[in-house]
């Protein structure tokens, strides 16, 4: 497929349809071209996290996220996201740091109700966990 026609936000939709296609070598090329175009966009750098994730590239996921924070602190579901990973790797203290930000959503929102789940598990508080867990599901 040619690329070249297309601009960043055209290749950011094409790249989400081909997740949902399960495409996923198809959606990292468009997303290494919109990132071209547009290297400092940081839904290109979450979307690119994505496919790194679901193709087993967890630590490229774990840059292409921390790069897409840097870009706009405020992308709540990259911090969820990076916590997430770090807290898969057994990184709890880096998963409580990327996690932190998250607070200014306020103790009722699902992600800082997740995170807050997730730390309890990290200190085997399971009955914690399931409250907080529940809650934000």
């Amino acid at each position: 497929m040619n690329l070249s026609t297309f601009d960043a936000e055209e290749l950011l939709q094409l790249a989400g349809s081909f997740l949902g296609q399960r495409k996923p070598a198809n959606a990292l090329e468009c997303l290494k071209r919109a990132s071209q175009l547009e290297p400092a966009n940081a839904k290109v750098l979450y979307l690119t996290a994505v496919v790194y994730c679901q193709t087993g590239l967890v630590k490229r996921a774990i840059q292409s996220l921390e790069h897409a924070i840097q870009i706009d602190p405020a992308l709540d579901v990259a911090h969820f996201q990076l916590g997430l990973l770090l807290f898969g790797a057994e990184r709890y203290a880096e998963a409580s740091a990327a996690w932190a930000p998250l607070d200014r959503l306020g103790q009722e929102h699902a992600l800082v109700l997740l995170k807050t789940g997730l730390e309890a598990l990290a200190r085997e508080e399971y009955e914690l966990c399931r409250s907080y867990i529940n809650r934000g599901i």
